[in-house]
C-alpha cells in the first residue's frame, strides 16, 4: 500500500453499484492503522455534487455500520459540517459539495 497522499481512481457505468463502492470504500479506509497501531485517517468524508443524489449514498453507508455517531450524515446545515470535522466521533461524514463553502466562510470569519 502506497499511504496516504496518492490519488485514487474507480470508475464505474450507470447501476454498477456506485454507492456500495463507496460505502465499502468509506468504510475500509476509516478502519485503516499504521504498525503502531494508530488510526492512518481521522475522518473520511464522503461527497456528493448533487443534493438530490445525498440520501442514497447516506443510506448506504451508514447500512453498514450501526455504531452510533460513528457515521454523521450531514443533510440540515453547514454548521453540522463544521461540527462533524471539529468533532472526535465521528469516522465517515457524509455531506454535499454545497456545504464547504459555507464552512470556508465562517473559517475566515475566525467564527471555527
Amino acid at each position: 500500500m502506497d499511504g496516504t497522499g496518492v490519488d485514487r481512481l474507480i470508475m464505474h457505468s450507470p447501476g454498477s453499484g456506485k454507492s456500495n463502492t463507496i460505502a465499502w470504500s468509506a468504510h475500509s479506509l476509516s478502519r485503516l492503522y499504521d504498525a503502531a497501531d494508530q488510526p492512518i485517517l481521522d475522518k473520511v468524508v464522503v461527497v456528493t455534487d448533487r443534493r438530490v443524489l445525498d440520501k442514497q449514498p447516506q443510506d448506504t453507508v451508514a447500512g453498514l455500520d450501526h455504531t452510533p455517531g460513528t457515521i454523521v450524515r450531514v443533510d440540515q446545515h453547514s454548521s453540522q459540517l463544521k461540527d462533524a470535522l471539529e468533532g472526535n466521533a465521528a469516522c465517515i461524514i457524509i455531506t454535499t459539495l454545497q456545504k464547504f463553502p459555507e464552512v470556508a466562510k465562517a473559517a475566515a470569519k475566525g467564527r471555527c
